[in-house]
């Protein structure tokens, strides 16, 4: 082998060693960037695990809420229908009201009269 051939081969070596460093090098730092890639793609997913839970606690809760929401509107709607009558029986008890201060003013109170009055004057429904 001739000098020229030794001192190629030696460049050659040289440029492979030096190509050999960098590649090292390289791989250490992709392997460190892969790492922190890793432990903030794992910190992502726990993030996105407990916004799931979230999720499924507030769908949870909104269940409930939408349940309460219906058992108030049924009792709404129960309380509207018990003031209607209840209205209707304050309008029939002031009918009766006035029809029998207008027979007392004239004297003319009967035991038809008073009934009527208790009658309009019973809440409960008959």
């Amino acid at each position: 082998m001739s000098s020229r051939e030794q001192q190629r081969l030696q460049r050659e070596n040289l440029l492979l060693q030096a190509e050999n460093a960098r590649l090292r090098k390289d791989r250490n730092r992709i392997g460190v960037d892969a790492d922190f890639y890793f432990a903030g793609a794992d910190s992502l997913e726990r993030e996105v695990d407990l916004l799931r839970e979230q999720v499924d606690r507030l769908r949870g809760e909104n269940g409930w809420l939408r349940e309460e929401v219906t058992r108030k509107e049924g009792k709404i709607l129960e309380l509207k229908k018990r003031l209607n009558k209840d209205a209707k029986k304050i309008v029939r008890l002031k009918e009766v009201l006035r029809r029998f201060v207008g027979e007392w003013k004239t004297g003319g109170i009967t035991v038809e009269s008073l009934e009527v009055l208790a009658e309009a004057a019973d809440w409960k429904d008959k």
